[in-house]
């Protein structure tokens, strides 16, 4: 604005957000925060990001991969098809941030917006759930933002600019036309979403469906099997959770689904290695809190 940037408001603004990031990273790292699967492999880590940041786009602009308890795998491999994916996507945005910086447009601020947004839930530091359609609710402002201002300035120059002067009216409609479709199919979507959230089965066995080899999954398939006695299948499903960050050794203890294995050696064993990784994680952590030390009690 004005041809400068004001040096002053931006010191102040960078010192506030960053008193700010230090409360909100420590609170991650004690209650938040997954064990890291890329140590070692930083190449991973970053074709990971990568991914997911190609994910975000496509779900936030079609609605496509939308689930309760999302557990994508990570990027291992070079050929993965959404850090393929990511590539020619992250080269088009910094083209287009580069040239709107360039000229100062208001356009540029949308889409900082939504990358700046991305980063806390970009996995360099792991959640237990790595990507979620709730942490997209931050970065739609820069995405739709950002797409408008591109449309408009697309529509506004070049050959476009020259046919929408030859037919206005077609153009308009089929504009009017085509918003009320895009409108029309998230409206549809959303319904369709919101029934899932009736009740925590419909969630859990959404999660499953689209993440068969989730925790979310192994743990479906841990209850069926302790409802029929079948310790063996269930505790197999248990650990496949806890390979995926699963903890919570009181939901063992307290669902009536296990009853009828609860008594079992091996379902003990699988609880009290459960509990084992509450009290291990403690001896990182100085200062408690009471919930910390009540859970910590507990195991």
């Amino acid at each position: 604005r004005e041809g400068r940037v004001r040096v002053g408001w931006l010191a102040a603004w960078v010192a506030l957000f960053a008193a700010f990031a230090v409360v909100e990273f420590t609170a991650h790292q004690r209650s938040g925060a997954a064990e890291s699967l890329f140590q070692g492999n930083p190449l991973a880590l970053l074709r990971t990001m990568a991914a997911l940041g190609a994910r975000y786009l496509v779900l936030g602009y079609t609605s496509w991969g939308t689930s309760t308890f999302q557990e994508p795998d990570p990027a291992w491999s070079w050929l993965d098809p959404w850090w393929l994916l990511a590539l020619p996507c992250l080269g088009a945005l910094a083209w287009r941030l580069l040239a709107t910086l360039r000229e100062r447009r208001e356009e540029a601020a949308y889409w900082l917006c939504a990358l700046v947004s991305f980063g806390p839930v970009s996995q360099i530091f792991p959640f237990m759930f790595p990507f979620a359609d709730r942490y997209l609710y931050f970065m739609l402002p820069g995405l739709v933002g950002g797409a408008l201002l591109l449309g408009a300035d697309v529509l506004a120059t070049g050959p476009m600019a020259r046919l929408r002067a030859d037919h206005a009216v077609p153009l308009r409609r089929a504009a009017l036309l085509g918003a009320l479709l895009v409108c029309g199919l998230f409206a549809f979507r959303s319904h369709d979403r919101a029934a899932i959230w009736r009740s925590p089965a419909f969630v859990l066995a959404d999660a499953a469906q689209h993440y068969p080899q989730g925790s979310s999954a192994s743990l479906q398939r841990a209850r069926a099997a302790a409802l029929v006695g079948d310790s063996e299948t269930a505790v197999r499903e248990i650990r496949k959770a806890m390979g995926r960050g699963y903890n919570r050794f009181e939901q063992l203890l307290e669902d009536p689904a296990y009853e009828s294995i609860r008594g079992t050696p091996a379902f003990q064993g699988v609880v009290r290695d459960t509990a084992q990784m509450w009290i291990d994680a403690s001896k990182r952590w100085d200062d408690m809190t009471q919930i910390e030390l009540r859970r910590i009690a507990a195991a």
